[in-house]
């Protein structure tokens, strides 16, 4: 509340968590069978840029003593901004490997290579081998 309506620093945490919300969304679609690979490699993409942006936008207000106040405020939405950066890559390289790995499920072996190998998740995927 205390920090003005348009600060940088405010509006990029806040767009960061917005995307990270439509990342979510789109991983979500997966465990309801609706996936949409394009939506969720593209939601994945913004949201990790999203989120580093607002971690690299933090550091000056971290740095400057004159913003000590706001300092520990801004401090937890770094943290948060960096847990999310990290979940986002490791979905992110995840699906990427998993996508391009030689062995495709039994399930999949049927199904067009270009859509096929993403309409399943992932981390799923791992879980049964």
């Amino acid at each position: 509340l205390d920090h003005h309506m348009n600060a940088p620093a405010k509006i990029s945490v806040q767009l960061a968590f917005i995307a990270t919300m439509l990342f979510l969304t789109a991983e979500l679609r997966y465990t309801l069978d609706r996936a949409q690979p394009r939506r969720y490699l593209a939601s994945a993409c913004v949201a990790l840029f999203a989120n580093t942006c607002a971690l690299a936008g933090a550091v000056p207000v971290l740095i400057n003593p004159a913003e000590a106040v706001h300092g520990t405020r801004i401090l937890g939405f770094a943290l948060l901004c960096l847990c999310n950066g990290i979940y986002i890559a490791y979905r992110l390289i995840t699906f990427c490997k998993f996508c391009n790995s030689p062995n495709v499920p039994e399930q999949m072996q049927g199904k067009e290579q270009e859509d096929g190998c993403q309409q399943q998740d992932p981390m799923a995927a791992q879980e049964n081998n």
